[in-house]
């Protein structure tokens, strides 16, 4: 079990290791499968959203299909319909993904990411 400074010192490389990771486009991201991680949403050099998942591959469909998801309602009101958001995301948009070990750890890391990048969608 690691100590403090070394939950933290964890905490720190993979907070790094998201930020320096390869974008990669949408189907790149459909094709991660059943993994736990985090995940930016980038628009050209612009981070506007980090959230986290359990499922890449079923998080990658769900933004197209659940006009729900916090992305989604976000959207609403930069875009007329459901289609321009997904097309948005689809075509415009890059990500960044670092996987991570569970959940637990993947919404910690998402949180930290959040605080210290203040992505305007996760406002």
């Amino acid at each position: 079990m690691l100590d403090l400074n070394e939950k933290i010192e964890k905490l720190r490389n993979d907070f790094e290791q998201l930020l320096g990771s390869e974008m990669i486009n949408w189907e790149e991201g459909q094709k991660l499968g059943k993994i736990t991680g985090v995940y930016m949403i980038f628009n050209g050099e612009d981070l506007i959203y980090i959230g986290s998942t359990n499922k890449f591959s079923v998080r990658f469909k769900d933004f197209l299909h659940h006009s729900t998801h916090t992305v989604h309602r976000k959207l609403v009101d930069e875009f007329e319909d459901k289609e321009q958001i997904n097309n948005f995301l689809k075509n415009e948009c890059k990500y960044k993904v670092k996987v991570c070990e569970n959940r637990r750890y993947a919404d910690s890391l998402e949180h930290f990411a959040i605080d210290v990048l203040n992505p305007r969608l996760n406002k």
